[in-house]
């Protein structure tokens, strides 16, 4: 049995100093009554959905170092994303290029870590004029389960996160996803979880930034898509727990074996 938890946050926009400090005073106050193998934060957790170049940081820079020592500190994996610069070789000029990527940590208690960079990056919020989209899907393996990482806008997107052949077992979405848009969260992330006969967790932030407000909206779903998280308020953050059971996830699996006669396909 999995022991999950996962925060809706306020975020002070583009002050990561701010967020983690605030961040690390709430799990130290409830991390008692939170679960014992998975913390996860919202997309873009210490600086707000941002586009703007100079609040990205270095890979493994001050947010995700923060990430790694609450992983640490409390023996739990903890998961969200950071705006994050890399220095890569371009093929053609071979000259050093900076490139942007939103990219989500999933960082284990002794240090060592997966990350995704977002596929689908959200053209509509100018996301593509500063990041740089994800090539690929990737999944994290931790305490007997695998973990598809997810970003926000990709919950619209089915195919990058099809469940072939049960390579994971629980979809992690990380989200600054406005409250203008949030009633379509409920359908998507049941279906995304029904379809693929796994779990699913939708992680989103509260409050508000220069351009929308944010209303908690966090949920968690069985394979069968009901809602089995529950939740309780801190310093205006609501904590959002949930159990997952893997071995009964493989159990429905054997007895309805859908995925059997799934489409198969590979993505270019």
């Amino acid at each position: 049995m999995l022991s999950i938890s996962f925060v809706s946050t306020p975020i002070v926009w583009e002050n990561a100093v701010e967020n983690c400090t605030y961040l690390s005073s709430l799990i130290e106050k409830n991390i008692h009554k939170m679960g014992k193998d998975l913390l996860l934060l919202p997309e873009m957790f210490s600086t707000g959905f941002t586009n703007n170049k100079d609040a990205a940081e270095e890979v493994e820079g001050y947010t995700f170092r923060f990430m790694k020592d609450v992983a640490n500190k409390y023996g739990i994996a903890v998961g969200g994303s950071v705006a994050t610069y890399t220095e890569e070789f371009d093929g053609a000029s071979h000259d050093l290029q900076r490139k942007y990527y939103n990219r989500f940590y999933f960082i284990k208690p002794d240090g060592s870590y997966t990350f995704y960079d977002k596929r689908h990056v959200f053209a509509y919020g100018g996301e593509d004029k500063t990041f740089t989209g994800g090539k690929k899907s990737v999944i994290a393996e931790w305490k007997g389960a695998k973990f598809m990482l997810n970003v926000c806008y990709d919950i619209r997107f089915p195919v990058a996160s099809r469940n072939v052949r049960n390579s994971y077992d629980i979809l992690l979405n990380i989200a600054s996803f406005p409250d203008s848009r949030i009633a379509v969260i409920d359908p998507l992330i049941k279906a995304r979880a029904i379809e693929n006969q796994a779990y699913a967790i939708f992680v989103n932030r509260v409050g508000d930034d220069p351009v929308c407000h944010y209303a908690e909206s966090g949920i968690a779903v069985d394979f069968k898509g009901n809602r089995i998280d529950e939740s309780f308020e801190s310093e205006g953050s609501t904590i959002h727990n949930v159990n997952m059971d893997i071995e009964a996830l493989k159990d429905f699996r054997e007895k309805f074996p859908a995925w059997a006669d799934a489409d198969t396909f590979t993505l270019n």
